[in-house]
């Protein structure tokens, strides 16, 4: 079927994890390079009817560098897409607007995908409003929005929760997420954990500045 991977592309992007998840909660220092490596998505309750317990996730590689302190850029590849023959990237930036111990930072980022004959391009939105408790633990909420473009026009808001954990030049990011917290939800082939809007979801990211 011509447009099958990038129809499993869709799905992933928009029942999975709908944007990037470079959780960028604070920026870098000038010149640090980050690579981490971040999963997670909706918790499945049932597939088919049948009882399962299970994330469905899509990971993803990214790097992100410092540029002055107040600046970000970052770069990412999603890894199970390649099964289908879909190769799917992320490139945005990220800028702290508030700094000190609290934080406000907005990232943008373009979502793009492809299977060599049709394209997906899905522009993001986030925003971290953060509180450094101490010097290993940042309390953190964030909501994404993302927009699908082509081939059709979705929309999804994720809500999250979590701490950055920093150990070192060691960062970990567990987080709980909201997914479409105001969507009904309706018979599909995966049944979420849901409070009756929206589905429940989980993340986890770690990573390393490497320099």
């Amino acid at each position: 079927m011509r447009l099958r991977s990038l129809v499993v592309f869709v799905l992933l992007a928009a029942s999975v994890s709908g944007c990037a998840r470079v959780r960028a909660v604070r920026t870098l220092r000038k010149g640090q390079l980050e690579v981490s490596w971040t999963d997670g998505g909706p918790i499945v309750t049932g597939v088919n009817g049948r009882t399962a317990v299970f994330p469905l996730n899509s990971p993803e590689l990214a790097v992100r560098y410092g540029v002055n302190g107040d600046l970000d850029v970052h770069g990412a590849v999603h890894a199970v897409p390649f099964a289908f023959g879909t190769f799917w990237i992320d490139l945005g930036a990220s800028y702290q607007f508030v700094s000190g111990k609290i934080g406000l930072l907005g990232t943008a980022t373009l979502n793009i995908a492809t299977n060599g004959r049709d394209i997906m391009i899905a522009p993001q939105v986030t925003f971290v409003a953060s509180v450094e408790a101490s010097r290993v633990f940042t309390p953190y909420v964030a909501w994404d929005s993302a927009l699908s473009l082509t081939p059709s026009v979705q929309y999804l808001g994720i809500f999250s929760v979590g701490t950055q954990i920093a150990i070192g030049n060691v960062r970990i990011w567990p987080e709980v997420r909201w997914f479409a917290p105001w969507d009904d939800q309706e018979p599909t082939t995966f049944s979420y954990l849901s409070p009756g809007r929206g589905a429940i979801g989980v993340g986890l990211g770690i990573g390393g500045v490497i320099r």
